[in-house]
């Protein structure tokens, strides 16, 4: 697997949530950033799993595509962190869950789900995913699929550059 694959896009949305997969994304750091007096944005910088893989003889997965994402959710209120283990060490999220009730507030309830490892529950009225590079293909071994030396919360993707 050399050739390089293309995402069907590169900025996902609200819009896009039921399409996505969020099972064995890692969570490499998080940030709250506050654009505005009023307003908080939740930040992740996370491998996002862009397509499995499988191999032709048999069931089971292979490998994936992977890329570098930012993960933002905007107007955030109500953070709760229930995280068992040190921040440094990435997390590997089971689930992201949203409702289906928006609030008067315009907000919807999420909850960022890492099985035994814990969850993240908040209120935000909409996420986006930056997906910041093209996906490299790499196996399922091991418990992080790549190897990262810094943190990234950069929302510039391959569309919106001259790649």
């Amino acid at each position: 697997m050399t050739s390089q694959y293309r995402p069907t896009k590169f900025t996902w949305s609200n819009a896009d949530f039921d399409q996505m997969n969020w099972y064995a994304v890692d969570v490499h750091a998080f940030a709250l950033a506050v654009p505005g007096w009023e307003t908080m944005e939740l930040l992740l910088d996370v491998d996002y799993i862009t397509e499995w893989t499988q191999t032709d003889s048999t069931e089971s997965l292979s490998g994936c595509w992977v890329a570098p994402a930012t993960l933002s959710f905007e107007s955030v209120s109500g953070l709760e962190m229930n995280l068992k283990k040190p921040l440094h060490n990435p997390y590997s999220l089971d689930a992201i869950q949203r409702s289906d009730e928006v609030l008067p507030s315009g907000n919807i309830t999420w909850v960022l789900d890492f099985g035994k490892e814990g969850s993240i529950h908040f209120y935000a009225k909409r996420f986006r995913m930056y997906i910041r590079t093209y996906p490299s293909y790499t196996n399922t071994e091991g418990p992080n699929f790549t190897k990262r030396t810094k943190f990234s919360f950069d929302k510039v993707t391959p569309e919106s550059e001259a790649f």
